[in-house]
């Protein structure tokens, strides 16, 4: 199975990233080290995380206050958000239409 990081998702890695890059190149190699970790554990088993809608799921990056938003499809995990857990609840709704 592949993975697919919507344009949404891909905007919302690229700005958390920047944000940490400015502070720590640590840290921002720590956020990006997680979020892949996070995608493997979505992988390995695709349905296991929290579903917070009919088909949508949703897990939390270890030691960042993000959580990767995702649609399972039968080819691909489509990540529809990497979404700050304090910022706009549910501002990647829209991107699911």
């Amino acid at each position: 199975m592949r993975v697919q990081l919507a344009d949404g998702a891909k905007r919302d890695f690229a700005d958390g990233l920047r944000w940490y890059r400015k502070r720590s190149d640590q840290a921002a190699n720590h956020f990006i080290e997680e979020t892949n970790n996070t995608i493997a554990k979505i992988l390995k088993a695709p349905a296991r995380y929290r579903q917070i809608r009919p088909d949508i799921r949703t897990i939390r990056i270890k030691r960042y206050p993000y959580s990767l938003i995702y649609l399972i499809h039968p080819d691909a995990i489509i990540i529809v958000a990497i979404a700050h857990s304090k910022r706009r609840p549910g501002y990647w709704s829209s991107r699911l239409k």
